[in-house]
């Protein structure tokens, strides 16, 4: 029996005609169209600065809490504030360390504008705590430890240049 070999193009008419493709391309669009929705849900006010411009919020996507930080509404168009909440996100992509938030992305967010979009993390979940004001005692203990480093900085350098020669 003589055979000859066949082409791509006969390849490619046989394929079409199992249905095969079509029925994988249709299942496809079928499942384009069901996509997860990506918006957040259960957005809530956790903090809003006093003098500052930013506020923080708390909010779910995909059963995962996550920590936005966006500006005021009176600051929202201000171009100022606008590039210092950009910067403040190049940033936080840059840094990697287990004691600071990891930044996600920016994105923006219908009613809150252009928005930061961090881990949540829930301290007294991730620093256990003894008592009730166990965090703040951390937090005084931190803020003594700087003030010392500060008052001590110039002999700090001194030190350095002393080991450098």
């Amino acid at each position: 029996m003589n055979q000859r070999p066949t082409t791509n193009t006969e390849h490619e008419a046989a394929d079409a005609s199992s249905g095969y493709t079509e029925d994988i391309n249709d299942e496809m669009a079928a499942a384009n169209t069901g996509s997860m929705d990506k918006s957040f849900s259960n957005i809530r006010e956790r903090y809003v600065s006093a003098s500052g411009h930013t506020r923080l919020l708390t909010a779910t996507r995909y059963g995962k809490v996550y920590m936005l930080k966006c500006l005021k509404p009176d600051y929202l168009y201000t171009p100022v504030y606008r590039q210092a909440l950009a910067k403040e996100f190049e940033i936080g992509l840059l840094l990697d360390h287990p004691n600071i938030c990891r930044t996600i992305d920016m994105e923006y967010i219908e009613g809150l504008g252009q928005t930061i979009v961090m881990d949540y993390i829930d301290g007294d979940k991730y620093y256990k705590t003894a008592y009730a004001d166990h965090n703040l005692v951390r937090t005084h203990a931190q803020y003594k430890l700087l003030c010392s480093m500060e008052q001590q900085y110039d002999r700090m350098c001194a030190i350095i240049k002393e080991l450098a020669r």
